[in-house]
């Protein structure tokens, strides 16, 4: 399938676990840069590890989104982080 993501940075909330991690293992196969937040950041790291992702192809944060702060830092942090 072709989403049409190829080194498009896709932000996954709650994207550690269960759907959200689905879906970031999807977008990763089609060639996205994930950024995955997630409250719980042992997750995002395993996950990270699973997907064996270079430091520049995608990052794991910790927070919830749900808090404001949490949301503009992460929108902050994964661009610079990774270049874009």
């Amino acid at each position: 399938m072709d989403l049409q993501l190829q080194d498009k940075v896709v932000v996954v909330t709650g994207g550690a676990k269960g759907i959200g991690a689905a879906i970031t293992k999807a977008s990763v196969r089609e060639g996205a840069i994930p950024v995955i937040v997630d409250r719980d950041q042992e997750a995002c790291d395993k996950l990270f590890s699973e997907l064996q992702l270079d430091r520049d192809r995608g990052r794991g944060l910790e927070g919830d989104d749900a808090q404001r702060t949490d949301s503009d830092q992460h929108g902050d942090d994964g661009g610079v982080r990774i270049g874009v």
